[in-house]
């Protein structure tokens, strides 16, 4: 394994892993996230437990957060790329004027993980006012941001965990409507904070 150090900017290169030389790189960004309540994640780690056993995680050797269940630290992410520390102070003022109100769950998801070698497990959030879209635009017109770690579209979701390729997605999905109603199907926002620097 190789690690590059620039200004701003760390890269890691595993051959074995990832067959790539200087393209995964791993930016030093920050980003606002809205956090759940503790019972948010209680609740979503037993699901997650009850329906994947241990062997059923992924976790990467190369990337810290890539760490099978990462219920611990439920949270949405509004919007990921700040990259001018001295906006750190407004952007903090920014946020802490937001009011949060409970988010409703459409669903669950599995997104493709980095070149197949996994699948994420997402929690799909309602958005039906675009209240989240709005946010996520505002803060992109307000503060400095990198354009190349954006996604083409902004779509609201919470990530549970990070799954082996071959874990199977119906059962998943079919104990999930039956938790749902337990919950409610809502999240409980407590908190929105800019994290990392």
């Amino acid at each position: 394994m190789r690690l590059v150090k620039e200004k701003n900017l760390m890269c890691i290169f595993n051959a074995d892993y990832y067959p790539m030389t200087y393209n995964y790189c791993v930016k030093k960004l920050s980003y606002v996230a809205i956090n759940f309540s503790g019972k948010d994640k209680k609740d979503f780690k037993a699901f997650l437990h009850s329906v994947c056993g241990e062997n059923d995680f992924f976790r990467s050797p190369v990337i810290k957060s890539i760490n099978g269940d990462v219920t611990d630290d439920l949270h949405l992410t509004v919007l990921y790329g700040f990259n001018n520390p001295s906006e750190k102070e407004d952007i903090e003022k920014y946020i802490n004027k937001i009011k949060l109100e409970n988010l409703e769950i459409e669903g669950i998801k599995f997104l493709p993980g980095y070149r197949g070698l996994y699948k994420v497990l997402v929690l799909s959030v309602k958005d039906s006012e675009s209240k989240l879209l709005k946010l996520h635009e505002e803060l992109k017109k307000n503060f400095s941001f990198d354009e190349e770690v954006q996604h083409e579209n902004f779509i609201p979701h919470v990530t549970l965990a990070y799954l082996k390729k071959d874990v199977s997605e119906s059962e998943i999905s079919k104990r999930f409507e039956k938790f749902s109603a337990k919950v409610s199907g809502v999240l409980h926002p407590v908190g929105i904070e800019l994290i990392g620097w």
